[in-house]
Protein backbone atom coordinates (compact mmCIF):
# COMPACT_ATOMS: atom_id res chain seq x y z
CA UNK A 1 0.00 0.00 0.00
CA UNK A 2 1.68 3.13 -1.25
CA UNK A 3 1.12 6.31 0.51
CA UNK A 4 1.12 9.51 -1.10
CA UNK A 5 3.57 11.85 0.81
CA UNK A 6 4.31 15.14 -0.06
CA UNK A 7 7.61 16.16 0.11
CA UNK A 8 8.82 19.79 1.74
CA UNK A 9 12.07 21.34 1.60
CA UNK A 10 13.17 24.15 4.04
CA UNK A 11 16.25 26.41 4.20
CA UNK A 12 16.92 27.19 7.47
CA UNK A 13 18.88 29.53 8.75
CA UNK A 14 22.36 28.40 10.65
CA UNK A 15 20.88 29.18 13.96
CA UNK A 16 17.73 27.65 13.20
CA UNK A 17 19.94 24.64 11.84
CA UNK A 18 21.74 24.72 14.84
CA UNK A 19 18.87 24.32 17.41
CA UNK A 20 17.21 21.55 15.04
CA UNK A 21 20.60 19.66 15.30
CA UNK A 22 20.71 20.16 18.70
CA UNK A 23 16.64 18.87 18.87
CA UNK A 24 18.23 15.67 16.79
CA UNK A 25 20.79 14.47 19.00
CA UNK A 26 19.07 15.26 22.44
CA UNK A 27 16.57 13.41 21.19
CA UNK A 28 18.33 10.47 19.58
CA UNK A 29 16.47 11.10 15.80
CA UNK A 30 18.17 9.40 13.18
CA UNK A 31 18.12 12.24 10.74
CA UNK A 32 17.32 16.32 10.98
CA UNK A 33 13.97 15.14 9.04
CA UNK A 34 12.79 12.76 11.44
CA UNK A 35 13.38 15.26 14.31
CA UNK A 36 11.78 18.49 11.92
CA UNK A 37 8.53 15.90 11.67
CA UNK A 38 8.32 15.45 15.31
CA UNK A 39 8.55 19.48 16.08
CA UNK A 40 5.94 20.05 13.32
CA UNK A 41 3.96 16.97 14.66
CA UNK A 42 4.14 18.57 18.62
CA UNK A 43 3.71 22.35 17.40
CA UNK A 44 0.64 21.92 15.13
CA UNK A 45 -1.15 18.86 16.08
CA UNK A 46 -0.66 18.43 19.82
CA UNK A 47 1.02 15.41 19.22
CA UNK A 48 3.73 14.17 21.25
CA UNK A 49 3.79 10.67 20.99
CA UNK A 50 7.32 10.80 18.58
CA UNK A 51 8.79 12.98 20.90
CA UNK A 52 7.80 10.91 23.99
CA UNK A 53 9.02 7.71 21.98
CA UNK A 54 12.64 9.30 22.01
CA UNK A 55 12.58 10.82 25.02
CA UNK A 56 11.96 7.24 26.25
CA UNK A 57 14.63 6.18 24.48
CA UNK A 58 17.13 8.60 24.98
CA UNK A 59 16.32 7.94 28.79
CA UNK A 60 17.03 4.66 28.63
CA UNK A 61 20.06 5.02 26.63
CA UNK A 62 20.82 7.56 29.87
CA UNK A 63 20.04 4.63 31.98
CA UNK A 64 22.34 2.04 30.25
CA UNK A 65 25.11 4.75 30.20
CA UNK A 66 24.78 5.40 33.65
CA UNK A 67 24.56 1.41 34.54
CA UNK A 68 27.85 0.73 32.31
CA UNK A 69 29.68 3.90 34.04
CA UNK A 70 28.39 2.18 37.42
CA UNK A 71 30.25 -1.07 36.85
CA UNK A 72 33.29 0.61 35.18
CA UNK A 73 33.48 2.38 38.92
CA UNK A 74 32.89 -0.41 40.50
CA UNK A 75 35.32 -2.55 38.79
CA UNK A 76 37.70 0.39 39.59
CA UNK A 77 37.33 0.14 42.67
CA UNK A 78 37.61 -3.61 43.48
CA UNK A 79 41.04 -3.29 41.26
CA UNK A 80 42.08 -1.01 43.72
CA UNK A 81 41.11 -3.19 46.77
CA UNK A 82 42.93 -6.13 45.30
CA UNK A 83 45.90 -4.30 45.01
CA UNK A 84 45.66 -2.96 48.40
CA UNK A 85 45.07 -5.92 49.39
CA UNK A 86 47.80 -7.84 47.38
CA UNK A 87 50.22 -5.58 48.70
CA UNK A 88 49.31 -5.97 52.26
CA UNK A 89 48.92 -10.00 52.26
CA UNK A 90 52.73 -9.37 50.82
CA UNK A 91 53.87 -6.58 54.02
CA UNK A 92 52.45 -9.66 56.09
CA UNK A 93 54.34 -12.31 54.42
CA UNK A 94 57.98 -10.12 55.15
CA UNK A 95 57.25 -9.48 58.40
CA UNK A 96 56.34 -13.44 59.00
CA UNK A 97 59.55 -14.26 57.38
CA UNK A 98 61.92 -11.41 59.43
CA UNK A 99 59.54 -13.17 62.76
CA UNK A 100 60.99 -16.30 61.41
CA UNK A 101 64.28 -15.42 60.99
CA UNK A 102 64.86 -13.44 64.51
CA UNK A 103 63.11 -16.70 66.21
CA UNK A 104 66.15 -18.75 64.67
CA UNK A 105 68.59 -16.20 65.36
CA UNK A 106 67.54 -15.99 69.19
CA UNK A 107 66.90 -20.00 69.36
CA UNK A 108 70.89 -20.35 68.50
CA UNK A 109 71.66 -17.41 70.69
CA UNK A 110 70.11 -19.10 73.55
CA UNK A 111 71.43 -23.09 72.41
CA UNK A 112 75.18 -21.15 72.55
CA UNK A 113 74.48 -19.38 75.69
CA UNK A 114 72.89 -22.50 77.30
CA UNK A 115 75.78 -24.43 75.84
CA UNK A 116 78.42 -21.67 77.90
CA UNK A 117 75.90 -22.17 80.82
CA UNK A 118 76.51 -25.82 81.27
CA UNK A 119 80.38 -25.12 80.87
CA UNK A 120 80.52 -22.10 82.99
CA UNK A 121 78.41 -24.99 85.82
CA UNK A 122 81.00 -27.65 84.97
CA UNK A 123 84.27 -25.48 85.59
CA UNK A 124 83.88 -25.28 89.08
CA UNK A 125 82.94 -28.65 89.62
CA UNK A 126 86.05 -30.09 87.63
CA UNK A 127 88.24 -27.83 89.41
CA UNK A 128 86.66 -29.64 92.47
CA UNK A 129 87.12 -33.12 90.77
CA UNK A 130 90.75 -32.39 89.90
CA UNK A 131 91.77 -31.58 93.48
CA UNK A 132 89.96 -34.61 95.04
CA UNK A 133 91.72 -36.50 92.55
CA UNK A 134 95.19 -35.11 93.27
CA UNK A 135 94.36 -35.19 97.08
CA UNK A 136 93.87 -38.58 96.94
Amino acid sequence: MATNKTTVSIYPDDDLLDALKSFQSQGNYKSLNVAAIAILREKLLGDVSSTLESKVSSTLDIQSMIDERIADIQEAIEDKYRALFAGISGNINDLMQQRDREIDALSARIEALSSEAIATAKKPLMQLAQKQVIAA
